[in-house]
């Protein structure tokens, strides 16, 4: 389905360029012909030569589908929302 498709069968409402481009940067980073092979050897470059070797733990900040279109175009309240995440986390991981 293209663009113009999509774009027909919505509310008139369009995704910030920001938005789609990120998408599309996406899809194109696993094709080695477009980058992928350079994320690749920069992310085992990360592994072997910079980052430490300490157990490290990964946290996702999930959202409801609502309100990552409402984050997506509200710079202050994206920051504002990942301000009181980190807080949290911060205050969980001192325990």
């Amino acid at each position: 389905m293209c663009h113009r498709e999509v774009a027909s069968r919505a509310d008139g409402t369009t995704l910030p360029h920001f938005v789609e481009q990120e998408f599309r940067d996406f899809l194109r980073c696993g094709v080695l012909a477009q980058g992928g092979r350079r994320m690749t050897e920069r992310a085992a470059h990360l592994v072997d030569a910079v980052l430490p070797r300490v157990p490290e733990r990964q946290w996702v900040l999930t959202v409801l589908h609502r309100l990552r279109y409402l984050l997506a175009g509200n710079h202050p309240l994206c920051r504002a929302v990942l301000g009181v995440y980190m807080r949290l986390l911060l205050d969980f991981q001192r325990g």
